[in-house]
């Protein structure tokens, strides 16, 4: 695996890293690019990733939201296209976020600090989005 990739997160079982705008997810302990899955590609760096506490899902912010459930099989990311594997928000025009926080408050919830600090919860399992 090329070593200029820069780790975004760590939990137990996973790692998130980064190559350029392309966010990858691999066992924490793999070095083999086999391993690593695509799971994001973003317009600039992915900026921030977390992954839930029960290693159910994980999200990558920067410009938008990605959440990528963690389930074999894992299917690779792939732009502007619907899956089970995961889904996007405001990332295209005319409502992009740009992100600089990612928190967990619940099983389900994220919290998505905006640059201009608004801040919204993302409800996982339904996709809904509120204040």
């Amino acid at each position: 695996m090329n070593t200029n990739y820069v780790q975004l997160t760590q939990s137990k079982n996973y790692k998130i890293i980064h190559l350029q705008e392309t966010a990858y997810i691999a066992p924490s302990q793999s070095d083999c690019i086999n391993e690593y899955i695509e799971i994001g590609d973003f317009y600039g760096n992915p900026e921030i990733a977390i992954i839930d506490e029960n290693e159910k899902w994980c999200a990558i912010g920067g410009c938008g939201v990605i959440i990528y459930f963690i389930q074999e099989p894992f299917t690779p990311y792939k732009y502007d296209q619907e899956n089970a594997q995961y889904f996007e928000i405001h990332r295209n025009p005319p409502s992009i976020w740009w992100i600089s926080s990612l928190q967990q408050i619940t099983p389900s919830k994220l919290l998505i600090t905006l640059e201009n600090t608004e801040m919204w919860v993302l409800d996982i399992s339904t996709k809904q989005i509120s204040k």
